[in-house]
């Protein structure tokens, strides 16, 4: 009876455990969570084993670290920190670290505490422990551990089935922890699906928005631009005249003051025509698409021209404005006048109005990239570098705002636009168009000593600086008078590229002693300094010295002038006076006046040679039609072409032009483009579909300059562009160029 009931409890204890372990197989394959897992696990064991306290715990190999995520404890669950090996050692890690079962049948034996030091027992009831690994391959998974408050609380066959149960429940913690994974990674994905789908939306929300920015733009472009051609279209009508109209009046006779005048007229409508460029430029700028001109100039005459725009203006205020060249410059390099002029009048223009006092130097010097002994030996297109510098004794830059000054629309302080205008645009065109040119633009300065800009543009001389060592002056002394540094370099300068021999002081006490030492064959004396009037003028005069006296003061040049004016009336002999800045040529025109190479005063009426070829037109015959339709612009061109040789005719718009051509054929045309009735761009068109025996060739004479005007022109089937306002040098070069054109396309 006994044997049989033993017998079936056997059975039940074996199917209990068969039932446990399937459980756990389930568990295995059932794709579950780990918390999921881990509760199957115990809850079997607590079925088949007398168990007290059990938990699973979950290794990580790289943290050297388990974690308990389920422990259960005499009917409670919960769960543990993760705990470092290295760092607390206890019964768990030592299975992790053995990889063995650890059987403890009582934790209380002293021996066992000798042995395992780290037993945590305490005022704990538990016994017996027995901790197995889940190992999968060679891999440690975790330890699963169950303990009882008995002491020997396990039989070898119960140690054996947790071992079997560990094993499986590796696999099932494995499974777990990639069923996890993939879930989490499932999660993920769907996260940054929606995330990608949230983003994509929001993309083309946003292309969407940059698309209609896009044409918003594009159209507020193609208004600024329509906006910046008309408004350059409509000034340069009107300075087309104030140009044209100055250069003809120049060819005709002025006095002195009246040439001043008209060539200031003139300079200054070219440096309105460049600050109307400037705002284009800088558009060009920003685009890339800024083309430089390369034509043969004369660089000094460049640098005088800016200067003398702001001769008055520095007069007015009392300041010295000097050109100091420290080497001969070339006759010609190669170039583009314009956009060095407007660097040069932008410096000047800034240094004039930041200096109340004392004096504006504008140094120029070359620097040639071969070796030569002498600039006269430089051959044809010889590389070179132009040095300038605009040095100022005005109220200098703080050295924490310098960054500030290249800078487009930006001041060195907000306070100087009120005080002093400006936009800040120039100087970040000015630095532009001198990196474009090969050089660069940089500033030293020092609050209340003044500034000094300086910059570079590379070049080629086509034409280098004629030796006057043979000159008549050859061996002449000039005594030069002039409190001014700079003055007294640039006026030796001069002097010795005339061959004279310059003996520069700053004092009148110094002049007298030379006056002591030898006699100069001329003077040249600071008039502010030593008037006409003081001692050593007198001096001069009794001594049969011919002297030229030089001033800033403008009322003296006028007065000078009545004088001239007073003197040829009665065949007298005056003083010599000049205005500074002093340039080469009124220099030299002077001290020839001065040695008696030329007359003492102008003759009465003199007429001046004129800068217009009267011989082109039989030189360069061509028959021309002129097509404008403002009266003005229609007065200038006429003038200009008649005084250059030329009997035009006139067109008042497209359709006049195109009858004009069907009862005459024309071997030029200067067609304006925006004309009424019939514009320039579709007269050109009709003319071309004419059937004429030859077709004209025809020039676009306009203030339309953009891009699109160009590309117009070419489109219209016209042949080259002199644009407006005209100058005298681009129409001669067009006329020439049309009539070889033509002679070329009449030879076999």
């Amino acid at each position: 009876m006994e044997t049989g009931l033993s017998s079936e409890l056997e059975e039940s204890a074996r199917a209990t455990e068969m039932s446990t372990l399937f459980q756990i197989g389930l568990a295995i394959t059932s794709g579950r969570t780990m918390t999921e897992v881990l509760h199957t696990i115990l809850e079997a064991c607590r079925r088949i084993l007398p168990v007290d306290t059990l938990y699973v715990a979950i290794y990580d190999a790289e943290s050297e670290s388990y974690e308990i995520p389920l422990f259960y404890d005499l009917g409670v669950y919960r769960s543990l920190g993760r705990v470092f090996i290295r760092e607390r050692p206890s019964l768990t890690g030592y299975v992790i670290q053995h990889r063995r079962t650890l059987y403890v049948p009582d934790m209380r034996d002293p021996e066992a505490q000798r042995t395992y030091p780290y037993l945590m027992v305490g005022d704990a009831p538990t016994a017996s422990y027995v901790g197995a690994p889940m190992i999968i391959g060679e891999r440690v998974v975790g330890v699963l551990s169950i303990q009882n408050v008995q002491p020997g609380a396990y039989t070898p066959e119960q140690i054996h089935l947790l071992e079997t149960i560990a094993m499986q429940a590796a696999v099932a913690v494995e499974n777990a922890r990639l069923y996890e994974a993939l879930h989490k990674e499932l999660e993920e994905r769907r996260a940054a699906e929606e995330r990608l789908r949230d983003l994509n939306q929001q993309l083309e929300q946003a292309l969407e928005q940059a698309r209609r920015l896009a044409v918003e733009a594009e159209a507020a472009n193609r208004a600024k631009s329509e906006f910046l051609a008309n408004i350059s279209h409509e000034i340069r009508t009107p300075l087309n005249a104030v140009i044209g109209m100055t250069t003809l009046l120049l060819d005709s006779a002025l006095t002195v003051e009246q040439r001043e005048f008209a060539e200031t007229i003139r300079i200054s409508g070219e440096a309105l025509l460049s600050l109307l460029n400037d705002v284009l430029d800088f558009s060009k700028i920003e685009a890339g698409r800024l083309e430089l001109e390369r034509i043969p100039f004369d660089a000094m005459k460049c640098v005088e021209e800016a200067l003398s725009l702001f001769a008055r203006q520095a007069s007015a205020k009392g300041i010295e404005l000097v050109l100091l060249p420290e080497s001969a410059l070339p006759d010609r390099v190669m170039g583009d006048p314009v956009r060095l002029r407007q660097i040069l009048i932008n410096l000047v223009n800034n240094a004039v109005k930041f200096t109340h006092e004392g004096e504006i130097v504008v140094s120029v010097r070359v620097e040639w990239d071969a070796a030569m002994s002498s600039p006269a030996e430089a051959m044809e297109s010889v590389p070179c570098t132009l040095h300038f510098s605009v040095r100022d004794t005005g109220v200098g830059i703080p050295a924490e705002r310098r960054g500030r000054l290249f800078q487009a629309f930006s001041q060195v302080d907000s306070s100087t636009t009120r005080k002093y205008g400006g936009s800040g645009l120039g100087l970040a065109i000015a630095r532009n168009l001198c990196r474009l040119m090969g050089g660069d633009m940089w500033v030293e300065s020092e609050p209340g000593l003044g500034s000094t800009f300086f910059f570079s543009v590379r070049s080629e001389a086509v034409a280098v600086t004629p030796s006057y060592q043979e000159s008549p002056f050859a061996g002449r002394i000039l005594l030069v008078l002039d409190d001014n540094r700079a003055a007294r370099k640039a006026f030796t300068f001069w002097a010795e590229r005339l061959g004279m021999k310059a003996v520069a002081v700053a004092s009148e006490e110094e002049a007298f002693q030379i006056l002591e030492e030898a006699l100069p064959d001329l003077a040249l004396v600071d008039g502010d300094l030593s008037p006409s009037s003081a001692p050593l003028s007198m001096h001069l005069r009794g001594r049969n010295i011919p002297a030229i006296f030089t001033t800033i003061q403008q009322n003296g040049i006028q007065q000078n002038e009545t004088q001239h004016q007073n003197a040829a009336d009665n065949d007298l002999r005056v003083e010599i006076w000049l205005r500074k800045p002093v340039f080469f040529a009124s220099l030299l025109e002077q001290v020839r006046r001065a040695l008696g190479q030329l007359p003492s005063v102008p003759e009465k009426k003199r007429s001046v040679a004129s800068r217009l070829d009267a011989t082109l037109g039989q030189r360069r015959p061509l028959s021309i039609l002129l097509v404008e339709d403002n009266p003005v612009n229609q007065k200038v061109a006429l003038m200009m072409l008649q005084r250059l040789g030329y009997t035009p005719d006139l067109a008042t718009n497209g359709a006049e032009a195109v009858a004009a051509q069907q009862r005459r054929e024309y071997d030029l045309v200067l067609m304006d483009l925006h004309m009424p009735e019939m514009d320039g761009f579709e007269a050109a068109q009709r003319i071309r579909r004419l059937p004429l025996r030859r077709q004209p060739l025809i020039y676009a004479m306009t203030a339309a300059v953009t891009e699109a005007d160009l590309a117009g022109v070419r489109e219209a089937g016209m042949d080259g562009v002199i644009p407006k306002p005209v100058r005298i040098e681009r129409l001669v070069a067009g006329l020439e160029e049309a009539s070889m054109r033509l002679e070329r396309s009449r030879s076999p």
